[in-house]
């Protein structure tokens, strides 16, 4: 079956979905938030075989908590089919996590699991005011091939996608035309994309009129950076946080930055750190019945204030940012920056790259270390041409590399990109 069209049925099952239950779920009082995700909490454990927790009895949540021990990342990385509850269907997806420590992982999702993430999704979008198939402009998940044009549109989903490789002066004078000329009222993307947008558009003085809402993910948005693309554009920016393991999300919704946990999507939990205000982030996939990931450590962090919270009234988790995947330009010597999240997608095209990291030289050469299986020369030649193709607009020349381990900093991480001096 296409997946694509599998992908569009559940965005729409997922909508109506939205207006069927989850429009109403959010304003639910947190005892029946609590109520409704150990529920779903001990389907998940019947079927992993393990007892179930007393629904009627105060605590459940902590009962669940002493019962179950927190399952680390490099456990499920290691071997994630030891995860699944079943085989996978023709109706499930197979999805694979960036990699943004340089190790990236398979994860297994129910189609159940991916409905509702289409509805919440759907939901915070609502939040700040989209209407289905209102014109979006979208400068990410598009990885143009040599020759192919630098903007595509996608019917279903009214939306124009920017390819988020090619963010020279000239393109994206191109690009601020082209939303011009199609009347766009959103604009997604990477926070790192939209950051250099933006930066070209204030430096030319651009504004684009009918432009209501600015939506962002799948990277960390500085305060710095917001405060600039809500300047440049004068409206606000609606942040997103996920997953691809599909685990818990973030969203802040139109009255503030605090970003609210989709309670009826994932369980989460705030773990303190041994610094003040800092808390790992814990979850538990609610509906994920293939792949059911109980008490995961995401490796992500947030940071929370004593009293701070959102004045919508919604209840749950709420957090002021995210920080534990705070991505990094590329830069060359004369200035040209990309995105490093586009690298990340690429890497799924390669089976034999276990680990992966980017050294920066002062020459421009940008060296691509691997860890894993030798690449053979079909491969070799067609990680040199996807390099080539997403560098073209900048001066870096590539060079890959298998190493048999990474250039690691003090405290012990393996940072995704390395400047040498």
């Amino acid at each position: 079956m296409d997946t694509s069209k599998i992908s569009m049925m559940y965005r729409l099952i997922g909508i109506i979905l939205y207006y069927l239950r989850y429009r109403r779920f959010q304003w639910k009082p947190i005892e029946k938030i609590e109520r409704y995700q150990l529920k779903k909490i001990n389907r998940l454990l019947r079927l992993k075989g393990i007892k179930t927790i007393d629904t009627g009895s105060e605590g459940g949540l902590e009962s669940f908590k002493e019962r179950v021990p927190i399952l680390e990342k490099a456990l499920v990385k290691k071997n994630p089919s030891k995860f699944l509850l079943r085989k996978p269907s023709l109706v499930d997806l197979e999805f694979h996590t960036s990699g943004s420590t340089g190790q990236p992982m398979k994860a297994f999702v129910s189609w159940k699991h991916w409905i509702v993430e289409q509805a919440v999704i759907y939901r915070h979008w609502k939040w700040h005011g989209y209407k289905f198939r209102d014109r979006c402009a979208m400068i990410r998940s598009f990885a143009p091939q040599v020759g192919e044009p630098l903007i595509k549109y996608n019917w279903a989903l009214n939306t124009f996608f920017y390819s988020p490789f090619h963010l020279d002066e000239k393109n994206m004078e191109d690009y601020y035309l082209h939303m011009l000329e199609k009347k766009v009222k959103y604009l997604r993307g990477y926070p790192s994309s939209i950051k250099i947008f933006a930066d070209f558009c204030r430096r030319k003085r651009y504004q684009i009129p009918g432009l209501k809402f600015i939506l962002t993910a799948s990277e960390v948005l500085s305060p710095e950076d917001r405060k600039m693309i809500e300047e440049t554009f004068s409206v606000r920016v609606g942040d997103h946080y996920g997953l691809a393991e599909q685990i818990v999300m973030f969203g802040n919704c139109s009255q503030s930055n605090m970003l609210h946990n989709y309670n009826e999507y994932g369980y989460c939990e705030l773990i303190p750190t041994d610094k003040e205000y800092i808390y790992r982030i814990i979850g538990t996939n609610l509906h994920n019945d293939l792949m059911p990931l109980l008490r995961y450590d995401t490796g992500d962090l947030a940071y929370v204030s004593p009293g701070a919270k959102c004045p919508c009234g919604r209840q749950g988790i709420q957090v002021e940012a995210v920080i534990g995947r705070n991505d990094v330009l590329i830069r060359d010597s004369k200035g040209s920056e990309l995105p490093t999240v586009n690298f990340y997608t690429m890497m799924h095209s390669y089976a034999e790259i276990e680990e992966w990291q980017i050294r920066i030289l002062v020459d421009d050469t940008l060296i691509f270390s691997y860890v894993g299986r030798e690449l053979d020369a079909l491969k070799t030649e067609k990680i040199y041409r996807d390099f080539e193709e997403r560098l073209s607009n900048t001066s870096l020349k590539p060079c890959v590399e298998r190493v048999r381990s990474l250039v690691r900093i003090k405290e012990g991480k393996t940072p995704r990109i390395v400047y040498e001096k």
